[in-house]
């Protein structure tokens, strides 16, 4: 499932898989349009109810795409895998106008590497949309789709697409196919688009984030594409970021890009799991988070800095987000969050949220990057509590202290089922050990379950609203009568 907003109107998109015969054993996509007070302004099936739907048909992302004028309704993409037509799965990416209205185009991804026409499973995990200029000069949308892709040699290679506004491929799939050997598995858990340039040379940046095997273990990669657009359109592969230790594998579980034009920053970071090999069973995965910065005068990436964390037992991060902070002493402050799940011997898993900042300083030209706080969110029961979504916001002055962190987090609520959870944690510029404020407050459910089964939250976006700060959070929810349903809420903070 996943969520994304509407930035002109402040609607709510809410996409998932929904059962099409019952049973689950078929499912397509279902996506919703909510108002900010939790209406309904509109719903749709994919395929459509009237047609057949055979297999399952998977949700696994959404973006909303606006174009610049505020009455056009823009485009709501949603990608997923469907079945195939050998049993395996294939990517499947459809772009709606931003009211639901029409369909305006849908794009099945099946890669084929050999003669004998092999087929396997081909399944996205992340998409990105970016306006870029053409000669009219419109904006024409682009759209990213990251997954993985089966080879005919038993692994898993990392292959994108990038569809123009027609949703046809911009180009060739094979130079958006990444493989370490081809036996073993790499797959991606992020990707972006970046425009570098418009009239004459109209290129983009098309920005991968993953996993990749090595012959010391997996490691985190970073691919870095050039996309030029004009015909014959062409990718290249200009930069290829690794960061690996010896007999520890390290799984990329999420990628943000900070991408600030203003302040000329790129950033990249990714993190996931640090899990040590040699012992029998291997050892318990910690905290992985690594950041990579880009040079706009050298065209050169470099390594910024690697952050790990182990409290001793099991530690997974699983998402992290990050903004940039304008400061008013000549420089800006990058903030950077990751949340996961911890163990503790006193109250079990906790969600738990890390944040980092690079203060940046204009002359001389200086970054100095520290360890911000720590904040552990403990449910009911002290249960199996993991954060799922993290987003920064920042501050209306631009100072640290005034910006903050929502965590979205599933919770045991001691039944032993699972429940939604969001903090607020405030003042970035704190140090050590971080409690998490009081002052979120749910204010409004679209979907109240009202039984002891699981609400399992799965993604959440971030807006703002004058001085308000929503947070909306979608995922499923167990009903006695009707199996799993969507549930989406919205948390609202007052910025005093």
């Amino acid at each position: 499932m996943a969520l994304a907003t509407m930035p002109y109107d402040l609607a709510v998109i809410s996409a998932g898989w929904l059962s099409s015969n019952g049973t689950g054993t078929q499912v397509h996509y279902g996506i919703a349009r909510y108002a900010q007070d939790g209406s309904s302004l509109g719903r749709v099936e994919w395929p459509p109810a009237d047609t057949a739907r055979p297999g399952q048909n998977y949700v696994v992302g959404v973006r909303t795409l606006n174009r610049i004028q505020l009455s056009d309704t823009g485009q709501a993409i949603v990608t997923g895998h469907v079945p195939g037509n050998t049993g395996d799965r294939d990517f499947m990416t459809i772009a709606y106008s931003g009211d639901l209205s029409a369909l305006i185009w849908s794009a099945r991804f099946d890669f084929t590497d050999d003669p004998e026409r092999y087929t396997g499973d081909d399944v996205p995990v992340d998409l990105w949309a970016l306006r870029l200029s053409d000669p009219s000069p419109a904006l024409i949308p682009y759209v990213a789709v990251t997954g993985y892709s089966q080879s005919s040699n038993a692994g898993t290679d990392i292959q994108t697409v990038v569809y123009n506004s027609t949703g046809a491929p911009l180009t060739d799939a094979t130079p958006l196919r990444y493989t370490s050997s081809g036996a073993h598995p790499d797959w991606p858990c992020g990707v972006y688009l970046r425009r570098v340039s418009d009239s004459p040379d109209y290129h983009m940046m098309l920005i991968v984030g993953g996993t990749t095997w090595t012959s010391n273990g997996n490691a985190y990669v970073v691919l870095v594409y050039d996309i030029d657009t004009q015909a014959p359109a062409a990718a290249t592969l200009v930069s290829t970021l690794t960061y690996g230790v010896s007999d520890y594998a390290c799984d990329a579980m999420a990628m943000k890009v900070i991408d600030d034009p203003v302040e000329s920053l790129l950033s990249v970071v990714v993190t996931g799991t640090k899990t040590y090999l040699p012992s029998e069973p291997p050892g318990q995965p910690d905290y992985l988070t690594v950041k990579w910065s880009y040079n706009a005068s050298t065209q050169a990436w470099s390594q910024s800095w690697v952050e790990t964390y182990d409290n001793g037992d099991d530690d997974t991060a699983v998402a992290v987000d990050g903004d940039v902070i304008k400061n008013t002493t000549g420089g800006f402050t990058e903030i950077i969050a990751v949340t996961g799940r911890s163990y503790s011997s006193s109250t079990g898993y906790d969600a738990t949220t890390i944040v980092y900042a690079d203060a940046h300083v204009f002359s001389p030209p200086s970054v100095t990057h520290a360890k911000q706080w720590t904040g552990r969110l403990d449910g009911i029961a002290n249960g199996d509590d993991r954060g799922v979504a993290v987003k920064v916001y920042p501050s209306d002055d631009g100072t640290i202290n005034g910006s903050g962190v929502y965590v979205t987090a599933s919770a045991t609520n001691g039944v032993p089922n699972l429940d939604y959870m969001a903090a607020l944690y405030d003042g970035l510029a704190d140090s050590g050990n971080k409690a998490f404020k009081t002052n979120g407050r749910l204010f409004f459910p679209l979907v109240t379950s009202g039984t002891p089964g699981d609400d399992v939250p799965i993604a959440m976006t971030l807006i703002r609203v004058g001085s308000d700060w929503r947070a909306f959070v979608t995922g499923r929810t167990a009903t006695t009568t009707q199996g799993d349903n969507f549930l989406t809420q919205g948390y609202h903070y007052v910025v005093p």
